[in-house]
């Protein structure tokens, strides 16, 4: 298992995979896109909605390629 260190909305991460480093360091640079995005163009949204919406989305995305 190997360590890689994501910074997600201003906040620091360490997360132990057996993933690829890359493809790893991939979807936290996607998620923090996400959720700064979301929390950039709506000042009264928290870490915890935007990492919400953001969690939603992905799940919808992943149920809508399945059906």
């Amino acid at each position: 298992m190997e360590k890689i260190k994501l910074f997600i909305a201003g906040d620091e991460y360490n997360i132990s995979t057996d993933n690829d480093l890359d493809y790893v360091a991939q979807l936290g640079a996607e998620l923090d896109s996400k959720i700064s995005t979301l929390m950039r163009e709506n000042a009264r949204i928290s870490i915890t909605q935007a990492a919400i919406v953001t969690a939603l989305e992905s799940v919808s995305y992943t149920h809508l390629r399945a059906h």
